[in-house]
C-alpha cells in the first residue's frame, strides 16, 4: 500500500481515481471537484487505498508482477549466495512459490466450491503437513519481501545502525527486568 503511490506513471494507470466506477478509466475534470483543497498526494494515496481493498491475487505470477510493478524484486538463490551483504537474505525459490500457489488453489477451492471433496460427499482433508507447509512459505515470502524492499530503499550502513540501536533498548530492558526480579523480598516458607 506504502509503494504503490510512489510507482511510475504506468502502474498508476491501471489505478481509478477514488470516487469513480471501478474502472480505471479517464473522468472528467469535474470528477476532481470531490477532491478540491486535498493534495495530489493525498489523492493518489486514497486511490491506491480504494484499489487495494478491492484487489485480490488468484496466483503467485499475479504477486510476481504486481512486486514488479513497485519495483520489489525477489532475490533468487544464486544472487543470495553470491551476496556480500551482513543482512541475511532469504531467496525465493521453487519450493516457496510452489507452495503459495498451492494454498492460493486451495483457498480459491474452498471460497468457490465450500471445499467439497471432489469424489464423493463431504470436504477436501488439508493435513497439518499442508498448514505448516502453507505457513512457512508465507512467513518466508513475506520476509523476503519485507527485507528485499527495505535494502533496495536503504543503505546496509543504515540498516546496521538502526539494529545496533534496537540492540542497546533491548539489552536496556533485558538489565531493568533482570534488576527488577533480583531486588525483590524473597518469601519465606
Amino acid at each position: 500500500m506504502w509503494l504503490m503511490p510512489l510507482a511510475a506513471e504506468e502502474t498508476l494507470n491501471k489505478i481509478p481515481l477514488v470516487g469513480t466506477s471501478g474502472r480505471a478509466e479517464k473522468f472528467q475534470l469535474g470528477k476532481l471537484a470531490e477532491h478540491r483543497g486535498k493534495k495530489i498526494d493525498v489523492v493518489i494515496k486514497e486511490s491506491v487505498a480504494g484499489y487495494m481493498e478491492r484487489s485480490t491475487f488468484n496466483s503467485v505470477t499475479e504477486i510476481i508482477t504486481f512486486l514488479e510493478s513497485v519495483k520489489v524484486k525477489l532475490p533468487s538463490r544464486e544472487e543470495v549466495e553470491s551476496s556480500s551483504s551482513k543482512i541475511p537474505r532469504l531467496p525465493i525459490a521453487g519450493d516457496t512459490l510452489g507452495l503459495l500457489e498451492a494454498m492460493m488453489k486451495r483457498r480459491h477451492h474452498i471460497v468457490h466450491r465450500a471445499d467439497k471433496a471432489t469424489a464423493g460427499g463431504g470436504l477436501q482433508q488439508i493435513t497439518e503437513g499442508e498448514v505448516v507447509g502453507w505457513l512457512a512459505a508465507t512467513m518466508i515470502f513475506t520476509l523476503s519481501i519485507a527485507t528485499e524492499n527495505f535494502m533496495q530503499r536503504q543503505s546496509q550502513g543504515q540498516f546496521l545502525k538502526e539494529l545496533e540501536e534496537v540492540s542497546m533498548v533491548w539489552e536496556k530492558r533485558q538489565a531493568r527486568m533482570s534488576e527488577a526480579s533480583s531486588s525483590k523480598p524473597k518469601e519465606s516458607t
